[in-house]
């Protein structure tokens, strides 16, 4: 496992219940390390949903993918879901990080593991929710899997197995919104 390098950190808000998350991001690492903007839209989504929808979140399962810092996660755990951070090994230590220096916030059930695509998920509990933003998909790790890992071969399965559904306009927090970030919920079919 991957030791955690020098980190800054970033507070974000959770205005709809007067949190301030305190978030850890390295100074030198891969693209999981930082938050990124899309990370914040997708967070302050929840949150802005959740102000519409009090109790949206309570008893709810949520499992992160890709979850880098783990802001989103964290965010969905701040409003009562009981959440899942995955990522790969290296970034273990940062969401543990964050988990530990946030864990006060939560009010759900909240923990860090590492789930790599592809690998057997059998073990994990069926999530109500799942959560990905701005994931990276590095296709030197399905080389040697079938194609069903290759990147359009998912799209594929995607289109065929779920409904696809932009949010756009008042569904998103007025203040963290761009054209350039698209929020995508998928609805099994």
């Amino acid at each position: 496992m991957a030791l955690l390098q020098r980190t800054f950190t970033r507070e974000i808000e959770i205005e709809s219940e007067n949190i301030t998350l305190k978030i850890h991001q390295c100074e030198v690492g891969d693209v999981g390390c930082v938050v990124w903007d899309s990370g914040l839209v997708l967070a302050k989504y929840l949150e802005y949903k959740h102000c519409f929808l009090k109790g949206h979140w309570k008893n709810k399962y949520v499992i992160e993918l890709g979850a880098g810092t783990g802001l989103v996660g964290l965010t969905a755990a701040c409003l009562g879901a009981s959440v899942l951070l995955t990522d790969l090994p290296a970034l273990l230590p940062l969401l543990e990080l964050n988990l530990t220096e946030n864990g006060d916030k939560l009010q759900g059930n909240t923990e860090a593991r590492i789930l790599k695509w592809g690998q057997d998920v059998s073990a994990f509990v069926k999530p109500d929710i799942i959560l990905v933003a701005d994931c990276i998909y590095y296709q030197q790790l399905s080389i040697t899997r079938k194609n069903k890992n290759c990147p359009s071969s998912q799209s594929q399965l995607i289109e065929d197995d779920f409904l696809l559904e932009e949010l756009q306009g008042r569904e998103l927090h007025p203040d963290y919104t761009s054209p350039d970030i698209h929020v995508i919920r998928l609805r099994k079919k």
